[in-house]
């Protein structure tokens, strides 16, 4: 495995970190300052920046609290240069599902997440 994919891995399990309990000290480690997150609520596009988003986080349970069984799974990453890629990941966030695809930038040597796009699937059982 190469160094970047060992540190795209890395940042990854920091980011499932983040997700999972809810840490939002891990915000500027997984993600650039002027990162965004975007999804679709039935036909509008939501989409928040960075003190939105750790606002989203540190607003809601996490799945930590209320002992969730932890379903993280890296589908793929895709390292299309040196500098830009692209991973799949799926987690279980309060009983639904996320599919998210983040798109990370390496700059100063160090993998970060510029955009995250998501669905989310309601209350499903996997």
């Amino acid at each position: 495995m190469s160094d970047s994919l060992i540190q795209i891995n890395q940042l990854l399990q920091n980011y499932f970190e983040l997700l999972y309990h809810g840490n939002v000290d891990l915000i500027p480690i997984c993600f650039y300052d002027d990162g965004r997150v975007v999804n679709l609520d039935g036909e509008e596009m939501i989409s928040i920046d960075m003190a939105g988003f750790y606002a989203r986080i540190s607003n809601r349970k996490p799945p930590a609290a209320i002992k969730e069984d932890r379903n993280d799974i890296i589908c793929m990453i895709d390292q299309f240069s040196p500098t830009t890629a692209l991973a799949k990941v799926e987690v279980t966030i309060n009983g639904d599902r996320f599919y998210d695809y983040l798109t990370l930038i390496r700059r100063a040597g160090s993998w970060k997440i510029i955009s995250k796009v998501f669905h989310r699937s309601c209350h499903q059982s996997y």
